[in-house]
């Protein structure tokens, strides 16, 4: 099983900058892992992810109990281009946003 992970930066007003700002999947059963960076981590927790992706080709979102990461496993057999919807929130005031990074389906042959 492959890992891509990606890092989010989120400034306190809730803007998103994700690192790398998408990813192209090639091998089956790939995990996504999403991870707060450290600056983020003391304000922000992701509470949880979906996708738009194909039925079948995304497992449902696991999110660390410290609330510092979220993976999904794709399993890449549909050629595609999805959206997975991270949802955070700030962790004094409960205040909730989400942000939108783009997967991109590239089956092995």
């Amino acid at each position: 099983m492959s890992l891509i992970n990606t890092t989010l930066s989120i400034s306190s007003s809730g803007k998103v900058t994700t690192t790398p700002d998408s990813v192209t999947v090639t091998q089956n059963d790939t995990t996504l892992e999403y991870t707060l960076d450290r600056a983020s981590e003391a304000e922000w927790q992701l509470t949880g992810a979906s996708t738009t992706a194909s039925s079948g080709q995304t497992s449902r979102p696991v999110v660390s109990p410290d609330g510092n990461s979220v993976n999904i496993v794709d399993a890449n057999t549909v050629a595609e281009t999805f959206s997975v919807i991270i949802y955070f929130a700030e962790r004094t005031s409960g205040a909730k946003h989400w942000h939108d990074p783009t997967v991109t389906n590239e089956p092995p042959a």
